[in-house]
């Protein structure tokens, strides 16, 4: 009986620490690509509506907003009152609807 339980605990060992480390193997592949459809989703479009939501839920529970998205107008406006420094000013086109603390 003796010699069955100690072929069975070194068997089961064998098979957990297998299974353990196929497991540790799916978790860095099932991590890895998670990170990828994060960034593949998470866009500049989505992150807009996230963001929206979530002031939409700030206004309904009466808490002031914490960002503040410009009208066309009020960008251009902002622009003009604060130019970019011209080593930016070619890097990047500005975008209506810029989140402004």
């Amino acid at each position: 009986m003796i010699f069955f339980e100690l072929h069975r605990a070194s068997l089961n060992g064998y098979f957990c620490s297998n299974t353990g480390r196929t497991e540790e193997r799916d978790v860095a592949r099932f991590e890895k690509s998670q990170r990828e459809f994060e960034i593949d989703v998470l866009d500049v479009v989505q992150v807009y509506r996230d963001l929206l939501a979530v002031e939409e839920r700030r206004l309904a529970e009466g808490k002031p907003p914490k960002v503040r998205f410009l009208t066309e107008q009020e960008q251009r406006e902002w622009e003009e009152q604060y130019p970019k420094p011209p080593a930016e000013s070619g890097s990047e086109p500005s975008q209506v609807g810029t989140a402004q603390p």
